[in-house]
């Protein structure tokens, strides 16, 4: 029983510090408006938490990275890495936990991205829309809330 109880702290504790890496992300980006140095944190920030959310297979949470990632690229205005970044990620949507609503929503700007025409509007937009929908996979939640 306490290799159970065990088991589920350590994963409980890797799921909060996730979130927290992921909310760090966000605030360094808000920053990076006015602190190039910020957008970069924030870019490792986003990096890490993508990463680790692809290793344990948590495909919204993947997505909602990626957007967060994307946004720090186009205020760099590093197109081409939103573009390799939209290749990188094209297993999401192929992962069948993910709601109709939410492909769609991804497709839209994966397309955008392998065209060079995603917006920072666009990906603002679709990243709180992905917050706002209700129909999550049953086994996750947000990272956090924009």
């Amino acid at each position: 029983m306490e290799d159970a109880e065990d088991a589920w702290s350590a994963a409980e504790g890797s799921w909060w510090s996730l979130r927290q890496r992921a909310i760090e992300g966000r605030i360094a980006y808000g920053l990076g408006e006015s602190d190039p140095a910020e957008l970069v944190r924030a870019e490792r920030l986003f990096e890490d938490v993508l990463e680790v959310c692809r290793r344990e297979e948590r495909p919204y949470e993947a997505a909602v990275a990626a957007l967060d990632l994307c946004l720090v690229y186009l205020a760099q205005g590093r197109t081409a890495e939103v573009r390799r970044l939209a290749r990188e990620t094209t297993p999401i949507f192929r992962h069948r936990s993910l709601s109709r609503e939410t492909l769609a929503a991804l497709a839209l700007v994966h397309e955008a991205a392998l065209a060079e025409t995603l917006t920072r509007e666009l990906a603002r937009q679709v990243r709180r829309d992905l917050d706002r929908t209700a129909e999550r996979p049953a086994a996750t939640q947000p990272l956090l809330d924009a």
